[in-house]
């Protein structure tokens, strides 16, 4: 949520000033962003899943898991 916050001043208080350069920044920082949001929502569930559990025959089916879960990462 803090690199929106960055995207969206370098949006509205740089561009007008620095032009095209910050276009093409703010661009950049947008796709660092999409790109750190992907992996926080692939990666994180993964490593809750696997983490818990010492070894793959102690691990829940998916069904029972995935509530619990879900809980974890939703936001408030």
């Amino acid at each position: 949520m803090g690199l929106a916050t960055i995207i969206n001043m370098v949006v509205f208080a740089c561009v007008p000033v620095w032009g095209y350069p910050a276009v093409l920044t703010a661009w950049v920082l947008w796709w660092i962003d999409v790109a750190l949001s992907v992996a926080c929502c692939m990666y994180m569930p993964f490593i809750m899943y696997v983490s818990n559990y010492a070894s793959h025959r102690d691990m829940p089916t998916l069904s029972v898991a995935a509530c619990p879960f879900t809980i974890r990462i939703s936001p408030p």
